[in-house]
């Protein structure tokens, strides 16, 4: 009886999505004329494809990268911590702080066009919105000067 309310979830909102879309692969449907079976049409169509190969082999190349590195650097702690556990702490601490700020100017310019187009004349409701929930003034919200 406990399980019925996480199954049922399971059911509609996960299993059934998920058969629906592997069946609908094999079709050939625009929602307004009935589904025709193509079969392995679609999945020849893009094995032909040159970039879906390069997106698939970037994919397959991250979901390994990522776990390697994650045991080299677990490995690279485990033995840092074996020879001296203290400077293997203020190696950590040193390294972890240097790479969030490598990260931080890494990620500049991407989070910064974003930013800049939430606080010009263009997006006034944020700009509002905002100076609402921090009990500033329009002027000063918005950049103007007095």
């Amino acid at each position: 009886m406990f399980i019925l309310p996480n199954l049922l979830g399971f059911l509609c909102f996960t299993s059934l999505p998920v058969l629906a879309s592997f069946l609908l692969a094999f079709t050939d449907w625009n929602i307004i004329t009935p589904p025709e079976f193509v079969g392995l049409a679609h999945f020849r169509h893009l094995l032909a494809d040159v970039q879906f190969r390069w997106y698939l082999w970037n994919t397959a190349f991250m979901m390994l990268a990522i776990p390697v590195s994650m045991a080299a650097s677990l490995g690279l702690a485990l033995v840092m911590i074996r020879d001296d556990p203290a400077e293997a702490q203020n190696f950590m601490v040193r390294h972890n702080f240097t790479s969030l700020l490598r990260l931080r100017t890494t990620l500049w310019p991407y989070v910064a066009p974003s930013w800049e187009s939430m606080w010009t004349a263009r997006a006034a409701p944020m700009c509002q919105y905002v100076s609402t929930f921090c009990h500033l003034s329009r002027s000063r919200a918005s950049g103007a000067s007095r």
